[in-house]
């Protein structure tokens, strides 16, 4: 999972500059999110995290063998990006105001570069990995009509863009890990994911997000062969090679992502953040 300014070349570069400066996607591999078995919930429950683990609720309507995941990159020399002061972080922890465990992500984001990267915190919910399956990774939504999390900035949280997104395969390159379809320029096109703003909020605040709220963030530079544009919702659909396909059934993964939005450097914020209970309704 990387910033995809990685992955243009001079070309693409130069059109991506034109088009925007914070998407990100991911490039990694699966690996094991924990030993601690999640515990069976109701069938539109995600995770409320109660026992400690990362997976997704084995009994989620249409999902199977999911995880929750986090990532970070960019930074300035001798300051390397960090979260929870590890490069294989422990990211599930008590909450201070009732002891059961919670997603928390917290570090210092360091930016030493204008084009290049676009330093950020990231949590994935990687809501299918079913190997048997001729789609392994692709979650249909269309049973829910929207998302809810609960979560928490604190007073020293810093951060200047906060995101939840949703990544469906048509706007997520196939050089990811789960892949999609979307062609080059990957710059232009591709990791512009279904997306909403996150307000600061020093209490805990539960955030419901439906997915006809849910648009691209950015015009997609020239060339456009996805065809995507700001006016569409997470709720529509197009014509795919001659059929139709529905956005909410391409899901791949669902993003909360921290940045500075493409601060100038030399930039640092601090960023710290909970997440807990996600639900689908």
């Amino acid at each position: 999972m990387k910033n995809p300014w990685f992955r243009l070349g001079l070309g693409g570069l130069a059109l991506a500059l034109v088009s925007f400066f914070v998407f990100q996607g991911c490039a990694g591999n699966f690996s094991a999110a924990t030993s601690v078995v999640a515990a069976s919930l109701p069938v539109d429950v995600v995770s409320n995290f109660h026992e400690g683990s990362l997976l997704v609720n084995p009994t989620l309507m249409n999902g199977t063998g999911g995880y929750f995941t986090a990532e970070t990159y960019g930074g300035s020399t001798g300051h390397n990006n960090q979260i929870n002061g590890s490069n294989n972080p422990i990211i599930i922890l008590p909450r201070p105001d009732t002891g059961q465990y919670a997603i928390h992500l917290f570090g210092m984001e360091y930016d030493n570069s204008i084009v290049t990267t676009n330093p950020a915190m990231e949590v994935f919910c990687f809501l299918r990995n079913d190997p048997t399956s001729v789609n392994p990774y692709v979650f249909d939504l269309s049973s829910f009509t929207g998302v809810q999390f609960d979560y928490l900035t604190p007073s020293d949280d810093a951060s200047t863009a906060r995101f939840f997104e949703i990544g469906i395969t048509l706007d997520t390159p196939p050089t990811t890990n789960p892949a999609g379809t979307c062609p080059p320029v990957f710059g232009s096109n591709c990791y512009n994911y279904f997306s909403v703003n996150v307000a600061k909020s020093t209490t805990w605040k539960t955030q419901s997000v439906p997915f006809s709220t849910m648009k691209i963030r950015f015009t997609p530079g020239a060339p456009n062969p996805v065809g995507l544009s700001t006016t569409n919702a997470l709720t529509g659909s197009m014509i795919v090679n001659g059929q139709t396909v529905t956005f909410e059934s391409q899901a791949l993964f669902l993003l909360w992502s921290f940045n500075n939005g493409g601060g100038h450097p030399p930039a640092q914020e601090y960023i710290d953040y909970w997440l807990d209970n996600v639900q689908f309704f």
